[in-house]
């Protein structure tokens, strides 16, 4: 069997995701190809036997879909295209596929935006429900997608299926507090979604009531923000290469996430806590059917969080926890769940 992944973004999240699907599912074929408003172009090939594929690694085409994408479907003759991001699945189930089964992963709907009008929100959340109607097999990426999906007014059904993230197979221990001050990590862009402010806020919070901690913020972004952070002597570490990135979380003895909205179970949790790390998430609509993790509700409870976990028992416990959370979320169910999504596609 041939999918034809259609990925927009390219980079984060994403990228790792549509990665791991063709990993768990070594014996079909998989075409990844990057497409945006204007040009697509074939990122990588996955195949067993790729010898009639190879050809494609290396194309860029000028072309905006639906241009692009009608063509690329006449020349990768996939059995199944499966679109990740709303914008990719916009562009797939508005252009003829000449009759191929669509798959579509929103990886966070668009309608879920708090930085958008409550307006465009609206019409986004619309625009879905009609183009539900051309989707064979929705693949919610956590609870919360699945749910919204099953929420959507469709002219025609769709079976609408749930493929958890695969955290890391590689588990690090129980991990024991070593000591002090209490290295506390935020992970991800510096932008308005992942709310730094909020996070600036439990870092002076944590700093009124005397708690012995530092914090670190892995990743960049909005410059300003970033000179904000380091000004309250919060670490940003700029972008890492994976490895180094994957060494500095490691160095983190508890992990927040404070994002405002977000598929669920954000794949940066996971990692986090297959390394045994605590893990807490601020509540919102977005993470309130989270797996893994500790939820809190606002910045006090954050900071109360954060010093329940100086407490050496407190925090063995929350790391044995995290380890056994994300033990829901292999690699092996992920790679059952969606063979049976492209076996729906197919009938």
């Amino acid at each position: 069997m041939r999918i034809l992944h259609l990925r927009e973004p390219d980079v984060g999240g994403v990228q790792i995701i549509v990665q791991q699907y063709a990993a768990n599912t070594p014996e079909l074929e998989h075409v990844v190809v990057h497409t945006t408003p204007r040009r697509s172009s074939v990122a990588w090939v996955s195949a067993a036997d790729n010898t009639a594929l190879s050809p494609l690694a290396d194309r860029s085409l000028s072309l905006p879909p639906p241009f692009a994408l009608s063509r690329l479907v006449r020349e990768v003759r996939p059995d199944v295209v499966h679109a990740h991001s709303s914008w990719a699945g916009m562009y797939a189930r508005t252009t003829p596929l000449l009759g191929v089964p669509i798959v579509y992963t929103p990886h966070c709907f668009a309608f879920e935006r708090l930085d958008l009008s409550a307006r465009s929100r609206a019409v986004l959340r619309r625009t879905e429900s009609r183009l539900l109607g051309r989707t064979k097999v929705l693949a919610a990426a956590s609870r919360r997608e699945a749910a919204l999906a099953r929420s959507l007014r469709s002219p025609v059904p769709c079976a609408v299926v749930e493929v958890p993230h695969a955290a890391p197979s590689e588990r690090g221990p129980i991990r024991e507090r070593a000591g002090s001050p209490l290295v506390v990590g935020c992970v991800g862009r510096i932008a308005p979604q992942k709310r730094p402010d909020v996070f600036l806020d439990l870092v002076r919070a944590a700093r009124r009531r005397g708690l012995d901690c530092r914090f670190v913020w892995l990743g960049d972004g909005d410059d300003a923000v970033a000179a904000a952070l380091r000004d309250d002597d919060v670490e940003v570490t700029g972008w890492l290469e994976q490895d180094r990135a994957i060494e500095r979380t490691r160095s983190l003895d508890a992990l927040v996430h404070v994002a405002d909205w977000e598929v669920g179970d954000p794949l940066v949790c996971l990692e986090a806590a297959a390394q045994g790390l605590p893990v807490g998430y601020r509540h919102t609509a977005s993470s309130e059917h989270n797996v893994v993790g500790t939820m809190f509700d606002g910045v006090e409870a954050g900071v109360d969080w954060l010093a329940a976990l100086v407490n050496a028992e407190v925090y063995q416990r929350s790391s044995a926890a995290s380890l056994d959370q994300v033990a829901l979320f292999d690699s092996e169910t992920q790679g059952q769940l969606l063979r049976e999504v492209y076996g729906l596609a197919l009938t």
